[in-house]
This record gives C-alpha cells, structure tokens and sequence, in this order.
C-alpha cells in the first residue's frame, strides 16, 4: 500500500470565505478552508497528482474541524486509509471528564470524507460529503489523544462505505464508526428564487 503524508507547509492564503466548502471539497465532516478548488493548482500535490490541502489539513484554523483540532496526519491518494488524531483538552469533555462522543463522530466522518476526495472526489472534479455515521463507544477517553484509522470498506461509483477505528494512547479500542460518504458529479449552478 503506498500512501502519502500530508506535507507539514506553512498554510497559504484561504482563497474562500470561513466555513465555506470549496468546489470539489469535501461538504460534510473535514476541513473546507484550505481544499483546493476542482482544477486549480494547489500546494501539496503528491507524486500520484492528488492534490492535499497542506497545513489546514493537518490542523485547521476554521471551520468546525478547526474548534475540535483535528490533525490530519496521513491520507492515501487512492483513498485507501486516511488517519488522524484529536488531542483531548477541557473544551472538549462532556461534564464528567470524558472525552464528548460527538468529537469521536466527528473524526471519523472528516477522515472519511478527505479519503473519499482523495480516491473519487476532488480530485476528479466530485463532490463529496456525509450520508450517515453510525459510531459506538466502547471504553471512555479521558486524557492523551484520540487517534483514529479510516478504511473503505465498499468503494462505488456514488458512495463510498469506511470502518473507522479509535483508539486511545494505549492502543485500546475505544469507538468504532461506520460512515457512508455520497460521491456526486458537479452541477450547474444553482440560483435561488428571486423572492417578492
């Protein structure tokens, strides 16, 4: 399996507003800012021609990825694995201490979303984003990291299925995720009704 680092870069200037997906990004669960546009030259391309957003990907400043701290700390240009990590700080516990179950979610969704757009999406001008995601828990976290792997587990032409393992500095199991990802063809661009 050869897969490619995401190249630690200082991050260029975001070309699109905060929070806003860019062509061909992933829609749901990982890092909008930052993701090059469907063609447009970016920083970070790989040997194999898949474009990796560099340092937002590894750890974004906006966006919802950016408020939890997602690093994303590999992503195969054939979107066969994708793994990544969240530190577990204050913000992030629920009132008893452990880690919220919804930054575990919210992990496993972005590292499937960056390897469906590695292997079927942005790089080939799709779109992807987050049908659903089914994730239980199985031992608490409380301190260390959350370090996650994502592996598809069914790969289509308008779908992509991933496992998705966390586990905790000890290596012990502690959530499991199954995530389905849609892969869309671009479309015209959509106007609104003109109101009034």
């Amino acid at each position: 399996m050869h897969t490619v680092a995401v190249p630690e870069q200082p991050a260029a200037a975001d070309p699109t507003p905060s929070g806003a997906p860019a062509s061909g990004a992933p829609a749901s669960g990982a890092p909008a800012s930052g993701a090059p546009a469907s063609g447009a030259p970016a920083s970070g391309v790989t040997a194999s021609g898949v474009t990796v957003p560099q340092a937002t990907a590894l750890r974004p400043e906006s966006g919802f990825d950016g408020l939890y701290g997602v690093e994303i700390l590999e992503i195969a240009p054939d979107g066969s694995r994708a793994r990544g990590r969240v530190r577990i700080r204050d913000e992030l516990r629920q009132p008893t201490g452990l880690l919220h179950g919804g930054v575990l979610s919210a992990l496993a969704e972005t590292l499937a979303s960056w390897g469906t757009w590695a292997g079927a999406g942005g790089a080939h001008g799709r779109a992807v984003m987050g049908m659903s995601n089914d994730t239980s828990f199985l031992r608490p976290l409380a301190d260390g990291w959350a370090n996650a792997v994502a592996r598809p587990r069914h790969r289509g032409r308008t779908r992509w299925l991933w496992d998705v393992e966390v586990r905790d500095d000890d290596d012990r199991l502690c959530a499991v995720s199954v995530v389905n990802i849609a892969v869309r063809e671009p479309g015209p661009p959509s106007s609104a009704p003109e109101s009034g």
